[in-house]
């Protein structure tokens, strides 16, 4: 059921479990708060998170089987550690359905996290380009133009700020369509657009 939600969290423990699908296993690797704003947008074909973190921290992820999920640093200066290669940012990262990833974080970190169906994803891709997209089951970071990426971050913010000050506006049925076909191209376009490097295990 489509859902939209704004929550703190001063403990790993109910942070990992705000992250739901994702079965995170979290463990702060430093002394000290660690607080985490989440904001969650949960529609029929897509997933959006917005994940500011106070401190460092490592832990495990899981991607659910049929979806993929991309992740990428909202702010400048952010990199986030997969599998032991460091995604910067101004990259993107693709993992595939029922991955199971690393993560690490050396400092506080704000990223952005979008799933969307496989299927749907890969069909929009295939749509927009008329050839194979660069979807594939292993983890990958993707090298794309900056104004794809641009978009794809503009769009990410405005739907974050308005789940924050008017959280039942985004699950409105016509709303919610429109969210998820404006989420679907532009992440295709990521891959369309986009250079992949399997991230190496």
């Amino acid at each position: 059921m489509p859902g939209s939600a704004f929550n703190r969290f001063t403990s790993a423990k109910e942070y990992a479990e705000g992250l739901r699908e994702l079965k995170a296993h979290v463990v702060p690797s430093a002394a000290g708060p660690f607080v985490t704003h989440l904001v969650r947008v949960e529609l029929t074909l897509v997933r959006l998170l917005d994940i500011d973190e106070s401190a460092p921290r490592s832990g495990c992820w899981s991607i659910p089987r049929g979806w993929h999920y991309a992740f990428f640093a909202i702010r400048p200066g952010c990199s986030l550690s997969w599998n032991g290669h460091d995604v910067s940012f101004g990259e993107v990262l693709l993992a595939g359905s029922a991955e199971r990833l690393h993560q690490r974080t050396a400092a506080a970190a704000h990223f952005a996290a979008i799933g969307i169906r496989s299927a749907v994803l890969e069909r929009y891709a295939r749509g927009l380009a008329d050839r194979a997209a660069a979807i594939t089951k292993a983890a990958s970071t993707l090298d794309v133009p900056a104004g794809v990426l641009r978009r794809l971050m503009q769009l990410h913010g405005r739907i974050v700020r308005t789940a924050r000050s008017r959280p039942d506006a985004v699950v409105q049925p016509e709303t919610a369509r429109a969210i998820e076909q404006e989420l679907i191209e532009a992440l295709a376009m990521c891959l369309v657009d986009g250079r992949a490097r399997r991230l190496s295990t």
